[in-house]
């Protein structure tokens, strides 16, 4: 897809010095990245989300070349950072596009509506990465997961790659350059897309993909 162009460029150039800062001053350590050597298909990445620096980090950790680079990214519409101060001008919108995030249209309850972008260009190989409890969640280890997650694997029958990301929570260049940060971002190994009878079960909110999504998200804290 054209669009995407730009999102490789700037992910392969963020490369090389995303990845030497974060070794030299936050002390990168990468585990787990031989589940990803296996893999023979796009996938989906479910990370927990504790710093807006998740994204780009997971970037950098994923090999030189790899197939999933450009990655692609569920974000928030643009104006959701409204009030976010100086930060509402470069959050969402096309600067957002142009990294690789794009939204998803929220508050439909309607995983397909929301969701239509991301399943396309899954469905045209690219990996994407979601955080399935939508929020950062620095002071809760165990959040709740929602059930996007569920709906991605189950609509692009891809499998989905639980991450664990540590050490990057009140990260600041300042922080980073005292040496105040140990990261640590683990791979776990490749959950199977869920089947339809694994999906009916559902929650209080009547949510069919919760239990998938609360799987995941289990998954993901086991390998910390």
């Amino acid at each position: 897809m054209a669009l995407l162009i730009t999102p490789r460029l700037f992910q392969t150039i963020a490369w090389l010095p995303l990845r030497s800062v974060m070794r030299r001053f936050g002390r990168l350590e990468i585990r787990g990245s031989e589940h990803l050597a296996g893999l023979h298909s796009n996938v989906i990445f479910a990370c927990n989300h504790t710093s807006e620096v998740d994204p780009v980090l997971l970037v950098a950790c994923l090999p030189l070349g790899s197939r999933h680079i450009p990655l692609v990214f569920c974000a928030r519409d643009k104006r959701y950072y409204a009030s976010w101060g100086w930060r509402s001008a470069l959050y969402g919108g096309t600067f957002f596009k142009l990294m690789g995030a794009y939204p998803i249209r929220s508050g439909l309850k309607d995983y397909a509506a929301a969701l239509e972008t991301h399943v396309g260009l899954a469905r045209t190989g690219h990996s994407l990465c979601i955080f399935p409890a939508g929020f950062h969640t620095p002071g809760n280890p165990y959040p709740r997961a929602r059930g996007g997650v569920g709906y991605l694997a189950h609509a692009t029958a891809i499998p989905v790659v639980p991450v664990h990301i540590e050490g990057v929570y009140d990260l600041s260049p300042w922080s980073l350059w005292r040496g105040h940060h140990r990261v640590r971002v683990t791979f776990g190994k490749p959950i199977e897309p869920p089947k339809l009878e694994q999906i009916t079960r559902v929650d209080s909110d009547n949510n069919p993909y919760a239990e998938f999504a609360h799987t995941v998200m289990g998954r993901v804290h086991e390998i910390r």
